[in-house]
C-alpha cells in the first residue's frame, strides 16, 4: 500500500484531550464558584458536578465537550475535532481564564491525546496493514504499542484495530498520541508548547505522520 499521509486531517478525529498539572493549584477549594459563575450562559448556569476533589463542567463552550479542573489539574474533552488548532486555541483561552481565577503560574506537565481513525477500503487493506506487524504466520497482531522520545518531549503512540458499532463490515485502524513534556513550565508557555506538540503531529518528514506512513 503506498498511502502517504501528508496533514493529519487526512484522519476521522473523534476525539482529544488537553491537561495541564498545576503546582499549587488549591485555591480550587476556596474559588471552585467562582469558576462555574465564568461559564454562565445568559444568566443561565452550566450543567456540573461539583466536591473537594473536583469540578466538571458539560458543554463549558462550544469547541469544549467536557472539562474537569481539581487543585491538580485543568483536562478538557473535544469530540469530533475538524482542527487540531481549533482544540488548542479554545483550550489556551480557558486555562488562562481559569489559571487566573486559581491564581496558579506554573504547570509541571502538560498532554494532548488525541484518537486518529483511518477507515480501510476493503478486508484485503486491512490484512495487509497488520500483517507488516507479525513475523510468523500463526501471529496475529491486533496491537502496537510504542514509547517515542522526541525533542524534549514523549509520545505514548499505540495503534489497534477497530470496528464501527453500527457496521461490523467497516475496519479501521486507530492511532492514539499522547504526547506530553513533564517539565515544570510558566502558564504563559503553554500555547507555545500546544504549538509544538501540533506541529509534530503534522509532520511527515520527522513527526507523527512520518512514523504513520511507514506503517503503511
Amino acid at each position: 500500500m503506498k498511502t502517504k499521509f501528508t496533514k493529519v486531517h487526512s484522519f476521522l478525529i473523534p476525539e482529544s484531550f488537553i491537561q495541564v498539572n498545576f503546582i499549587r493549584g488549591f485555591k480550587y477549594i476556596d474559588r471552585a464558584g467562582e469558576i462555574v459563575n465564568n461559564y454562565h450562559h445568559n444568566d443561565t448556569p452550566p450543567v456540573f458536578q461539583m466536591n473537594l476533589s473536583g469540578l466538571v463542567i458539560e458543554k463549558p463552550t462550544k469547541e469544549i465537550e467536557e472539562m474537569k479542573i481539581s487543585s491538580g489539574v485543568f483536562w478538557t474533552k473535544f469530540t469530533n475535532v475538524n482542527a487540531l488548532d481549533i482544540a488548542s486555541t479554545a483550550y489556551c483561552k480557558e486555562v488562562e481564564a481559569i489559571t487566573k481565577i486559581l491564581d496558579v503560574t506554573e504547570i509541571n506537565r502538560i498532554g494532548w491525546r488525541t484518537y486518529f481513525i483511518y477507515e480501510f477500503k476493503n478486508e484485503t487493506e486491512y490484512s495487509n496493514f497488520f500483517s507488516r506487524f507479525n513475523k510468523e504466520q500463526k501471529i496475529k497482531t491486533t496491537t502496537v504499542k510504542m514509547l517515542i522520545t522526541e525533542n524534549g518531549f514523549s509520545i505514548n503512540y499505540s495503534l489497534e484495530n477497530v470496528v464501527k458499532n453500527n457496521d461490523t463490515k467497516k475496519t479501521a485502524v486507530l492511532f492514539d498520541v499522547d504526547i506530553y513534556t513533564a517539565t515544570k513550565i510558566h502558564i504563559s508557555e503553554i500555547k507555545t508548547k500546544l504549538r509544538e506538540f501540533r506541529e509534530y503531529l503534522n509532520d511527515s518528514d520527522k513527526g507523527l505522520l512520518a512514523i504513520i506512513n511507514k506503517s503503511f
